[in-house]
């Protein structure tokens, strides 16, 4: 968590909130080749294990937090406003869509599945229209 704050403090005000938030992410999800096998068994495990998803739902709400208290700063908004929350609550589950994606395709980037996935959001979901 302190890590993805200190990213999105890092970003400034001359970058655009959307790009701020998806980069922080992406950079903070940017692993070494060789620690990719041992992310891939945990994620797996994360995704699937009753317990660990209840643990899991706990680190969400601490990214949530994180994203929702920099969207407000951003904005001129409280963090429990409706565009903070939102704006933290999609992008994680973004996030969280790309892993998936990422796990189920062994020879896929990590990386260019969570860009994929923030553009989408970002574009409002292009490829449906």
């Amino acid at each position: 968590m302190a890590r993805l704050a200190a990213l999105l403090h890092a970003a400034g005000d001359d970058v655009a909130v959307l790009p701020a938030v998806f980069g922080a992410y992406v950079e903070v999800n940017d692993y070494a080749e060789a620690d990719l096998p041992v992310l891939r068994q945990r994620m797996r495990l994360i995704l699937t294990e009753p317990a660990l998803q209840a643990h899991s739902q706990l680190r969400h709400a601490d990214v949530d937090e994180v994203v929702a208290r920099y969207v407000a700063a951003r904005c001129g908004q409280d963090p429990a406003a409706l565009l903070p929350r939102l704006v933290a609550t999609t992008t994680r589950a973004a996030a969280t869509t790309a892993f998936e994606v990422w796990l189920s395709d062994e020879d896929g980037s990590l990386a260019e599945a969570l860009r994929s996935a923030f553009a989408q959001l970002a574009e409002g979901f292009p490829d449906l229209r």
